[in-house]
């Protein structure tokens, strides 16, 4: 079973701004089921 990331954690996930296919490192902005990211390439930021 998967946990749910903190805020401030990082996590490895595809950036569709950057990179598509391949994972970059993504801030956790704020935690939840719909959890904010930000991607620490470009900047982007979306639920995930």
């Amino acid at each position: 079973m998967s946990t749910i990331p903190d805020a401030g954690e990082w996590v490895p996930l595809a950036c569709p701004s950057y990179s598509p296919g391949d994972p970059t490192v993504h801030e956790v902005v704020k935690p939840g089921g719909q959890s904010t990211v930000r991607c620490t390439e470009c900047g982007h930021v979306r639920k995930e």
